[in-house]
């Protein structure tokens, strides 16, 4: 039986905020473009068991930042930048949509990717006032002494790996504002800054980027970020934005930190490929087209 149905599971708030009339930049035009496609669309509060009853109905199921654990389901997400959004089946970044993609410069169009890098930049880093200070910037995300699923080992070994392959620049650190460190990782944490050229830093993260040298991070959107600033990077787990940096997952750590200020990516290609070619910006007009051609990706009949 065809499906025509699309149910969106949302926490409670958004939920009535959307019910009340009121605007989000990805899902309003979500509902939108699958009402005009003859779909019935319905919001559910978003709880385990809701999502679980969704493996059995004859619908659709968009979750937001959950497991997408069925074949008609799909994960809604933000991009990390701007009005990016993007959608995702799987639930490890490993096998994001965008992660085995192939990224060819020399397919993307110079001048229209100069464009778009020049339109969003001051967009996405406004106007930072850095002070050159030659280092590397360790943004850092959470579980410091754990590898999780992905990563090539955990943050903390991360940094002594850094401090190990960086021989005459700083490393300067910054805890993501967001986490809630345990003692533990904290203690950890500070027997790595007991290095002479460890420090932690906590300035406006713009201006770390901009007077920073490169960046090294698990998979951080710091260092999406850092691109905007033409900063070159380093990745220590998977990631579906892979492409403009040197990678541990796929080179030796040691040729990782030879090649990472020798090779810069093609910083406006690659934000172009990435944000533009392969997310959905929810500030231009055809973003209803892209959302639907998106799902279709996915194997949803639309």
């Amino acid at each position: 039986m065809a499906i025509k149905t699309l149910d969106i599971y949302l926490p409670e708030g958004l939920c009535r905020h959307l019910n009340a009339g009121k605007k989000h930049p990805f899902f309003t035009a979500t509902i939108a473009a699958f009402s005009e496609n003859g779909f019935d669309v319905n919001l559910i509060i978003d709880t385990d068991a809701a999502r679980m009853a969704s493996l059995d109905k004859n619908a659709y199921a968009m979750f937001h930042y959950k497991d997408p654990f069925h074949d008609h389901a799909l994960d809604a997400r933000s991009a990390y930048i701007g009005p990016f959004y993007k959608l995702e089946s799987e639930t490890y970044r490993q096998d994001f949509r965008t992660t085995g993609k192939k990224f060819r410069p020399a397919k993307i169009d110079g001048k229209l990717a100069q464009r778009f890098f020049r339109n969003w930049r001051e967009n996405v880093i406004g106007q930072p006032t850095p002070a050159h200070i030659g280092a590397v910037f360790i943004p850092l995300q959470g579980k410091l002494t754990r590898c999780r699923v992905g990563q090539s080992m955990s943050p903390i070994e991360m940094i002594k790996t850094t401090l190990q392959h960086e021989q005459n620049r700083r490393i300067v650190i910054k805890k993501h504002p967001r986490e809630d460190y345990s003692a533990a990782e904290l203690h950890a944490l500070d027997q790595v800054l007991q290095h002479p050229r460890a420090a932690l830093v906590d300035g406006d993260l713009n201006d770390i980027l901009a007077g920073c040298d490169y960046v090294v991070a698990q998979n951080s959107s710091v260092a999406l970020k850092g691109l905007f600033h033409r900063k070159p990077g380093i990745l220590f787990a998977h990631s579906e934005f892979h492409h403009a940096f040197q990678s541990v997952q796929y080179r030796p750590v040691a040729e990782c930190f030879d090649r990472v200020l020798a090779h810069p990516p093609a910083y406006a290609k690659f934000l172009f490929w990435y944000l533009q070619r392969n997310c959905i910006n929810t500030s231009r007009e055809f973003v209803k087209d892209r959302i639907i051609a998106q799902c279709r990706e996915f194997g949803w009949k639309i």
